[in-house]
């Protein structure tokens, strides 16, 4: 009988200890850039981290502890962080904070006082996750669709996809079929983008028509499943 008194003491003192954990602080370090959550707790804190990289949100979940301050988002913005959303779970508290683009990030606990850290720096990698292989229609001696004013395809296509390289280009890698008015055999398109590792191939046209009112896009695609197509 006096085992299990004193292992019901133990195990109340254990919860105990843990209620008595809580977040009093969530502060912005500037040097070193640090984004700082100061617990006031007995025992060390245990948390969870992971991060969505497509998206740069980093996901902290600290362990039985309440949340003793309010979170001012906006103060905590800045430099690498741009925004910041807290959950309360009833007996654990998460946090996602979205990165800034080039911001990476490190997690870890402190002691004496206890304190979880997210070491915030810049990252020089400029490397892009996705290849996209842009295909000029035309080109050269195939001047493609006569329209109006006797504008050639291969003259808007390249147009348009040189205005494409340049919005895609801040966040892939881009390959050009062609660059200048450049015959291109249709065999030789799909070698450049396979060459380039592409992982979307995508051909620019234009149709023509005597009808001026004619508008609209047609799109083709080509799935990885197979179809009678």
């Amino acid at each position: 009988m006096k085992k299990y008194l004193i292992f019901f003491i133990f195990c109340l003192f254990s919860l105990t200890i843990f209620a008595n954990s809580t977040i009093k602080k969530v502060r912005l370090n500037n040097n070193p850039p640090q984004l700082v959550f100061d617990i006031s707790s007995t025992v060390k804190p245990k948390y969870n981290s992971s991060y969505d990289e497509y998206n740069r949100l980093i996901f902290l979940e600290i362990e039985k502890v309440k949340m003793g301050t309010k979170l001012n988002s906006s103060s905590l913005s800045g430099k690498n962080i741009e925004k910041i959303d807290m959950i309360d779970y009833g007996s654990n508290v998460g946090f996602f904070i979205k990165l800034k683009k080039g911001s990476g990030h490190k997690v870890y606990s402190l002691s004496n006082p206890h304190r979880i850290v997210i070491d915030l720096k810049a990252t020089n990698s400029s490397k892009k996750e996705f290849t996209v292989a842009i295909d000029a229609g035309h080109g050269g001696k195939d001047p493609g669709a006569i329209g109006f004013n006797k504008y050639k395809e291969k003259e808007i296509a390249l147009a348009v996809a040189k205005k494409l390289q340049s919005k895609l280009s801040k966040d892939f890698n881009v390959i050009m079929t062609r660059s200048n008015d450049t015959f291109i055999s249709l065999s030789e398109r799909s070698r450049i983008a396979n060459r380039g590792k592409a992982d979307i191939f995508v051909s620019l046209h234009l149709n023509a028509s005597k009808n001026s009112s004619a508008q609209g896009m047609e799109i083709f695609y080509f799935s990885k499943k197979s179809s009678p197509y």
